[in-house]
């Protein structure tokens, strides 16, 4: 999904294939919230370049603000996606669930049903934002 997206939005598709593929690697040690955390640190271990790593720290959800990760009890760090990458292999993330893909607009109605409207409002944002600069509504992308 991230590279469908990648190839519309003119992105790094090097960094879009490794953080797409490394995204989920802190599961290896967790399976919750402090998944991409761990797997940014696991990486910046092995050396593996900071875009990568940014792009496994910053995919969970829509990112997190600096309140919200302390409310959260993440470690000290940013986890707002800021770069195209970061954004794309973000919005893939959410559209995906297992073997499903999800539109975006379903996603943001199960994020509100739980009661993160923060985190729904900064999906529909991403959602508009990636939209807006591949000249195409990313759920297009998804049907094909």
């Amino acid at each position: 999904m991230a590279l469908k997206i990648a190839g519309k939005c003119n992105a790094d598709i090097p960094l879009i294939t490794a953080g797409a593929l490394l995204h989920d690697i802190g599961r290896s040690k967790t399976h919750g919230l402090f998944h991409a955390s761990y797997g940014a640190d696991l990486l910046s271990g092995q050396g593996i370049p900071e875009p990568i790593v940014a792009v496994v720290r910053k995919h969970t959800g829509a990112g997190f603000t600096s309140d919200e990760a302390r409310e959260l009890n993440l470690p000290d760090a940013d986890y707002m996606p800021s770069t195209l990458e970061e954004k794309i292999v973000c919005h893939a993330d959410n559209l995906v669930s297992g073997t499903n893909i999800v539109k975006s607009k379903d996603k943001i109605n199960i994020e509100l049903s739980k009661g993160h409207e923060s985190t729904a409002g900064r999906i529909a944002d991403m959602h508009k934002e990636l939209s807006s600069l591949c000249g195409i509504d990313i759920d297009m992308l998804l049907e094909n």
